[in-house]
């Protein structure tokens, strides 16, 4: 019965995994853009780089490269943060771009 329900958590992870990524493609953005931009949400639009890390299990080199992406688009901005950590936020323009995508079909 333990390897059962095993089984059962790793297809229904799986299951959750295929829908977001799913739900990704149709707003035209990648997985990890998604989870960045969901971690902000959650987060009340900002958050130390860091802990986006620790948060999504993407590595520092993805969350960058996303980073830079969302930059391009003035979805996010960087500000200093304690030591050598940055703090992540949404531009006014990135909040509307996620009250569309995430909250959508809640409004």
């Amino acid at each position: 019965m333990h390897n059962l329900q095993a089984g059962q958590y790793a297809y229904l992870a799986g299951e959750i995994n295929a829908l977001y990524h799913e739900a990704a493609v149709k707003m035209g953005i990648s997985d990890s853009v998604q989870n960045i931009l969901y971690v902000l949400c959650e987060k009340g639009g900002q958050c130390p780089q860091s802990e986006i890390s620790k948060l999504t299990g993407i590595s520092r080199q993805t969350i960058n490269s996303a980073i830079r992406k969302l930059e391009k688009k003035e979805i996010v901005y960087l500000e200093p943060g304690k030591g050598r950590n940055t703090i992540l936020c949404l531009t006014e323009k990135g909040k509307q771009f996620v009250k569309g995508v995430f909250y959508q079909n809640h409004i």
